[in-house]
């Protein structure tokens, strides 16, 4: 729902919009277009990742409905990151994901050169991307895992919470070598 209300007699559907009569018709319009262009767009983000033919209608209505209040206001990577860091008590894991954090947003701020990161920005490549700044800074497979591992727990659980659209780790697979895994 758009949470929008008109009286059904001045809607003109052949339109698809509100009468001009109604007060406030041009707001109302370019909220309602607003609205239009960013379920089409999701859509097409949906269909690009092979995940509409996947969903039932509830699910579709559910995800755009999600996806709307996402994108109204954007969630932080880097803020959701942060509140993972100070929720761990024992000290050797904080340190770790605090190690993360601080690598993830030195990333964002010099290498993307951002100041912040939208969540729902965190996609397949964002991920290649970040591993490969890593393998740069001449990382260990073992430590570029481990990094990709919190970054997995962090998304994971902002799927669950509905704080993302799409879990970028659903696509990826980690490559197996030997007895040990290793980067995507």
């Amino acid at each position: 729902s758009t949470g929008i209300s008109i009286p059904e007699n001045l809607w003109d559907a052949n339109k698809m919009r509100v009468m001009n009569c109604y007060p406030d018709a041009g707001i109302i319009n370019t909220k309602l277009s607003i609205i239009l262009d960013k379920t089409n767009l999701y859509i097409k983000k949906l269909e690009s990742n092979e995940r509409l033919n996947l969903m039932t209608v509830t699910r579709l209505k559910e995800c755009v409905s999600n996806y709307l209040k996402v994108t109204e206001n954007p969630i932080s990577f880097l803020e959701i990151l942060q509140r993972f860091v100070d929720r761990k008590r024992c000290a050797s894991v904080h340190h770790t994901y605090n190690a993360v954090f601080k690598k993830v947003r030195t990333f964002v701020e010099e290498e993307q050169h951002l100041n912040n990161l939208d969540i729902n920005d965190v996609d397949v490549k964002w991920l290649f991307d970040f591993e490969n700044y890593l393998r740069f800074l001449n990382f260990k497979p073992s430590s570029i895992m481990v990094y990709m591992k919190v970054l997995r727990i962090v998304i994971n659980q902002a799927y669950e919470k509905n704080l993302i659209l799409f879990d970028p780790f659903m696509r990826v697979k980690l490559r197996h070598y030997g007895d040990r895994v290793l980067g995507f």
